[in-house]
């Protein structure tokens, strides 16, 4: 992932329900995450192909079992299949140097059709594809405060380490 990009992972609805929006577990002991739990046994019909398809073209992908739309530079979708119809994560990357108003609002059609939540892991929150809460998020984000004012980010990195 770029610095500029913000990144939203779908994961199923009912998954999320059950779990009441909490992604800890997702999150290993190193603290990193990983989604494929969330879509253990869920199994999406092959509409999601054409739903993605009709915004995004089809990229080019290194491995038999990822599926991309878009450009790993910019903005893409990357879908990691286990197998022929078991999805292993959907992933979401927008890049915020160019205009995603309307990627947004297709993203947010497709987490519905999908039957599906965002979660973000920069801030380590699930959330209902709501357009207005994640244009919030997408304001608040590490991402934009980057793309906004590189020098500025940077320099605030620096006087983090200095513990300034």
């Amino acid at each position: 992932m770029a610095i500029y990009q913000f990144t939203i992972e779908l994961l199923p609805r009912d998954w999320a329900i059950y779990h009441e929006y909490n992604p800890k577990s997702l999150y290993d002991l190193e603290q990193q995450y990983d989604v494929a739990e969330a879509w253990e046994g869920h199994h999406l019909s092959n509409v999601f192909d054409n739903i993605i398809s009709s915004f995004l073209p089809k990229g080019k992908s290194w491995n038999s079992r990822l599926i991309i739309w878009g450009d790993y530079e910019h903005n893409d979708i990357q879908v990691w299949m286990r197998n022929k119809d078991q999805v292993e994560s959907i992933t979401i990357r927008l890049d915020l140097r160019t205009e995603i108003k309307g990627l947004i609002n297709n993203i947010i059609l497709l987490a519905k059709k999908l039957n599906c939540v965002f979660f973000v892991p920069e801030i380590r929150k699930i959330i209902d594809p709501d357009i207005f809460l994640l244009h919030k998020l997408i304001a608040h984000s590490t991402a934009v405060k980057y793309v906004t004012n590189p020098e500025d980010y940077f320099k605030k990195i620096e006087l983090k380490k200095q513990g300034k």
